[in-house]
């Protein structure tokens, strides 16, 4: 594919939801499907593409990139189907619904400075041809108005003249036929009539475009993977998403009780989670999703039942769990409650009134299903007192939810499949559908603290800090018995998902050696960190320092030319007249300033006291239009035929400088950055910062020095970290000729900077601590340094053009712009050195010999 431009155009970004940060992942997904679109040579016609994506990674955040970028290509027309109609209505909240907080667009959609509007349509043949027309509907539903037509129902008629863009989503069940072999002639008429007729709408306009959107495509088969060779765009799967940290952790909890027991030790949790949120200003309703097995009777059962318990609920029922458990989570829970003065009895009111039946909801109940599917998808809105689900199946696809936290099975059974060649228990369908349920309620619960300060609210943040009590808003939990087969079952099962590491983590514990907490810059010394801050503008006075870097705009005036066409006549002009456009320059300067006032009070965004937010040393409007740092010095070059630039009239003008401002307000707002470091650095005391820990680890291997200047008995360590310290190791004599105190640190989550141009965290890998010898005044370094592995590299072996440039970028800036802010500690200097890689060791070395000597 060659290099990628991964920027979202400004007329996407500007038309998404500003409430929803553009992953990474999601700019590649993007980038790939807009290569293949616009550059890539070897496309097939009409165009039919896969995008497998892992369950939560937001597939409908990317279908709305798309339809902006093909609306932007001349495509009006969108037909959405999917499997099952709960999905439906989901996705019109996310597409039509500007009320949602699920909404995926702007509240304001607009292309060339003109606003369009999103409309749900029933037929294409009516489609408004400047909106985006919608229609949505299932699989199902698509074959029957095509097969059997209604009035004001799709036709094939529709397709016929009208190109148009299908998304499937769930894209997986119209594969049917195309998976299965043999199927009696009933089915197989049934099944292939829905795969063929997406494949006819598809073949109906050679500009039509099938766009297919799933987590689950069985490559395993023949014939999908014979299917999708050459059509999967992007895969994206569960394991990278999880390991990414877009994803809770899952844990599972087994228990050898009785089932009301299991069901009060998850409420318990639920309601501890609920506590460490608003202890934390964090607002979040835990909810639990309560799995019958097979019918919906069983679950109605398992509603009632679990109705009963919370009324009859006392404090006896939380100390029997209190005083029986060993489970290291739920000590955790008991501790924090009496730690924070909240006394059982006070639990107890709370879990009744919280949990009580009108907080509870069925999600089999079809007489209520409008109802319940709106509770269903708004559960993390505040007005949504729901707490507790009961469901059989129909929750397993579909269902966006990021506030669940607990599933608890309640019932025992197993799928007990044996594997023929081995003879072995292996993973069954039970077990996989109930992995594949946990890791849909597995998506992340996206957060903001003052202990994470830097770090996305859409990623984990403590997973290396297992003492952290927020930690609990990271973690699922799966409730299940105490039964050791089926446990060995699903932990295979979450593995083969990618919910889980194939190998299990482990407590690993770092201590600091006796003879590093004997020494005296352990008792005495101090390392030096920033802190993130709101980024100030006060300072700005220009466009450029925030990012904007138009300076030529090119618009383009209609002719309001038009003609008609011989229906025999062929041509490339059919109209039989060319109409030749040119272009005439204008600088800012040299228009009647009327007129760009007019089109500045027709945008709030140049409001004074706005562009003040972004420009600090603006004085006024004036001196925006005026001053050549800020509009007067933009071109526009204005392109039409001869005859309409000879005749340009003020309000071609307004239009003209009206479409510049709508684009350079989406290029400040695209390039606004909301933080910045600080230069000044403050002391923290070497041991109120280094402390023994434990942390959780996939596999590791001890790694160690019994040097002194190595501080901890041991560490985890990648290849390249080893590199590091054997290179260390070798200059340590040299180092003691001219430097005392010594020591090598690894930085374990110990402490965190933050750059001073975006206000990005980062946490080095290692700091390296040496005082000057024979000296007055003697100064101590405090040198950061971050080892990379080669997977991290740009094209030419090295890091400035990789996305770790900005960690090396910032590392360099350090010496000259750190700042201490108290010297009552001692003489430091703050030094960065560029990050090690062990095929770079000697540019490494050169830089550190450059500062420290041979």
């Amino acid at each position: 594919m060659g290099a990628l431009k991964k920027d979202i155009p400004l007329y996407i970004n500007s038309n998404l939801n500003p409430n929803f940060e553009i992953r990474d992942y999601q700019k590649e997904a993007f980038a790939r499907f807009s290569y293949y679109l616009n550059d890539f040579p070897n496309k097939k016609i009409p165009i039919h593409l896969l995008f497998n994506m892992a369950t939560g990674s937001g597939k409908t955040f990317i279908m709305a990139s798309l339809i902006l970028e093909l609306y932007e290509k001349g495509y009006r027309n969108f037909l959405f189907f999917v499997n099952s109609t709960n999905i439906i209505e989901k996705t019109k909240d996310n597409f039509v619904n500007n009320n949602s907080s699920k909404y995926l667009f702007n509240q304001k959609i607009s292309f060339d400075n003109k606003q369009i509007n999103i409309k749900e349509v029933d037929n294409f043949t009516t489609s408004h041809t400047d909106d985006i027309n919608i229609k949505f509907t299932t699989i199902q539903g698509l074959h029957m108005d095509l097969t059997f037509p209604k009035e004001n129902g799709l036709t094939y008629e529709d397709f016929k003249d009208n190109k148009i863009v299908i998304l499937s989503d769930e894209a997986h069940h119209i594969n049917s036929t195309t998976k299965k072999s043999k199927l009696n002639k009933t089915e197989e008429l049934q099944k292939s009539s829905w795969e063929q007729t997406v494949m006819n709408i598809l073949k109906s306009h050679k500009d039509n475009l099938l766009l297919e959107f799933t987590a689950t495509v069985d490559l395993q088969n023949e014939n999908i993977a014979e299917k999708y060779l050459d059509k999967i765009i992007y895969k994206y799967d569960l394991k990278q998403f999880r390991l990414d940290g877009y994803s809770k952790e899952v844990d599972i909890l087994k228990a050898d009780m009785e089932q009301d027991d299991r069901i009060l030790q998850a409420i318990i949790l639920s309601q501890y989670r609920l506590k460490v949120a608003e202890k934390n200003r964090i607002y979040c309703k835990p909810v639990i999703l309560f799995k019958a097995q097979k019918t919906i009777a069983e679950s109605q059962t398992n509603l009632e039942n679990f109705n009963q318990l919370i009324k009859n609920l006392k404090v006896e029922d939380l100390e029997k769990i209190q005083n029986t458990t060993n489970e290291k989570v739920l000590l955790k829970v008991f501790n924090f409650f009496e730690e924070n003065n909240l006394s059982l009895q006070d639990i107890t009111n709370e879990l009744k009134q919280d949990f009580a039946e009108e907080n509870c909801i069925s999600a089999n109940d079809d007489k209520q299903a409008e109802k319940n599917q709106i509770l269903l998808n708004t559960l993390e809105e505040k007005n949504n007192r729901i707490r507790a689900i009961f469901a059989v199946q129909k929750l397993n696809e579909g269902w966006d939810v990021l506030n669940l936290f607990d599933i608890v099975r309640l019932y025992d059974s197993r799928s007990n499949v044996i594997d023929k060649k081995t003879g072995k228990v292996k993973v069954g369908p039970q077990t996989m559908s109930e992995a594949q349920l946990i890791g849909r309620g597995a998506r992340y619960f996206p957060f903001t603290t003052d202990k994470a300060i830097g770090e996305s609210k859409y990623k984990r943040k403590f997973d290396k800090k297992d003492d952290e009590e927020l930690k609990i808003l990271e973690t699922f939990y799966y409730h299940t018995s105490f039964d050791n087969l089926y446990i060995t079952e699903i932990k295979q099962a979450l593995k083969d998902t990618g919910m889980m590491d194939e190998e299990e983590k482990k407590d690993f514990t770092i201590k600091l050696k006796d003879s590093f907490k004997k020494s005296n810059f352990y008792k005495n010394g101090y390392i030096y960190t920033n802190k993130r801050k709101e980024k100030d503008n006060q300072e700005v006075s220009s466009l450029e320092e925030v990012g904007m870097k138009i300076e030529r705009f090119e618009f383009t005036l209609h002719t309001g030319k038009s003609g008609a066409v011989q229906v025999f006549e062929s041509s490339e002009n059919p109209s039989g007249e060319k109409i030749e456009k040119e272009p005439k320059s204008f600088q800012i300067k040299d228009i009647d300033i009327r007129i760009i006032k007019k089109a500045i009070q027709q945008n709030d965004f140049y409001k004074f006291d706005n562009l003040k937010k972004y420009i600090g040393k603006l004085k006024s409007i004036e001196d925006f239009i005026t001053n050549y740092r800020y509009l007067s010095s933009k071109r526009i070059d204005l392109y039409s035929s001869k005859d309409v630039l000879e005749n340009l009239s003020n309000d071609d003008l307004l239009k003209a400088v009206s479409s510049l401002l709508k684009s350079m307000e989406n290029e400040i707002k695209q390039q606004e950055t909301k933080y910045e470091g600080t230069t000044m650095f403050d002391a923290k005391s070497i041991q109120e910062m280094f402390k023994e820990k434990t942390i959780k680890v996939s596999s590791y291997e001890d790694y160690t020095k019994n040097q002194d200047w190595f501080v901890f008995d041991k560490i985890t360590a990648t290849s390249e970290e080893k590199y590091l310290v054997e290179l260390f190791e070798k200059k340590i004599q040299e180092l003691n000729d001219k430097y005392e105190d010594i020591y090598l640190i690894r930085n374990e989550r110990h402490f965190a900077i933050y750059s001073f141009e975006d206000g990005d965290r980062f946490e080095p890998d290692f700091v390296l601590f040496m005082k000057e010898k024979q000296t007055k005044k003697p100064l101590t370094y405090q040198i950061f340094i971050e080892p990379k592995g080669s997977q991290f590299k740009d094209a030419e072996g090295l890091f400035g053009n990789s996305k770790e440039a900005w960690k090396e970028k910032f590392l360099s800036g350090i010496d000259e712009k750190a700042e201490i802010i108290d010297s009552n500690f001692g003489n430091y200097k703050l030094i960065g050195l560029p990050l090690y890689n062990k095929d770079l060791e000697s540019d490494f070395e050169e830089a550190f010999d450059d500062r420290f000597g041979k």
